[in-house]
């Protein structure tokens, strides 16, 4: 008896001691936030915010709105990105500068400064939804975060595709999407509802891509809404799935 406890480990016999103190109970930490303090939640609700509320202060706070938006957007967008270390950084360097020029120049003017500053704006959205949408896929468990992480990038999409069709519209007044500059709106505010109006494929007829870079985007906007969903949530399914039978096994 003797000689087979001295072949067990020591390590290995230390692990089979039980605590005779409850104090000496190992507790267990955890650096897990709660769901509505997750950076892909604030930033999808900063979307939600910004998207619905829009249409309703534009007109209201005139050209402070656009710029106001945006700010709200980029703050949000770098918070989202916290966790990438390398990303975090490129984005951080670039937020003060960004915020400079959409304060300086107005996106909706047809001068150079503001078009640069709405195509270093477009990349910024970019880089922060391609790497929330990395994440997603790397994901090996469906939590409430990496849902509101794909709100975030379905969103993400639609002010993207706004801000490119302003551009377009400022390279060709009146060129690019009819009856924006006629209805007396915030030209961003009309391009973002036509922007989520494409994204969704409901297009209910009262804006229309002109020009054939506008048609192009216009296209390639809806045909993405559509993959982005079904390829989502089969990507969900699957996740929830493998998860659920490892919960069980």
């Amino acid at each position: 008896m003797t000689s087979i406890l001295r072949q067990v480990p020591r390590d290995h016999w230390r692990l089979c001691e039980l605590p005779t103190n409850n104090k000496e109970l190992p507790t267990i930490t955890t650096d897990q936030k709660p769901w509505y303090l997750g950076p892909y939640f604030i930033l999808s609700a900063v979307l939600m915010v910004v998207t619905l509320a829009f249409p309703l202060v534009g007109g209201i706070l005139s050209a402070y709105a656009l710029k106001i938006t945006l700010s709200l957007l980029l703050f949000g967008a770098l918070y989202a990105v916290v966790a990438e270390g390398r990303i975090f950084r490129i984005l951080g360097a670039l937020l003060l500068p960004l915020l400079a020029g959409n304060w300086l120049f107005d996106p909706a003017d047809h001068t150079l400064w503001a078009q640069a500053t709405s195509a270093v704006t477009i990349l910024f959205f970019a880089t922060t939804t391609i790497a929330i949408f990395a994440s997603i896929i790397k994901a090996t468990k469906v939590t409430a975060d990496i849902i509101f992480g794909a709100v975030a990038v379905y969103m993400l999409v639609g002010v993207i595709v706004a801000i490119l069709f302003l551009l377009l519209q400022n390279i060709s007044p009146g060129g690019a999407v009819t009856n924006v500059d006629a209805v007396g709106q915030d030209p961003f505010s009309e391009l973002l509802y036509f922007s989520f109006m494409t994204l969704t494929s409901v297009g209910y007829g009262d804006f229309a891509p002109v020009s054939p870079a506008a048609r192009m985007l216009a296209t390639a906007t809806g045909v993405f809404g559509q993959l982005y969903l079904a390829i989502l949530i089969a990507k969900l399914v699957g996740i929830y799935t493998a998860q659920t039978l490892r919960e069980t096994e």
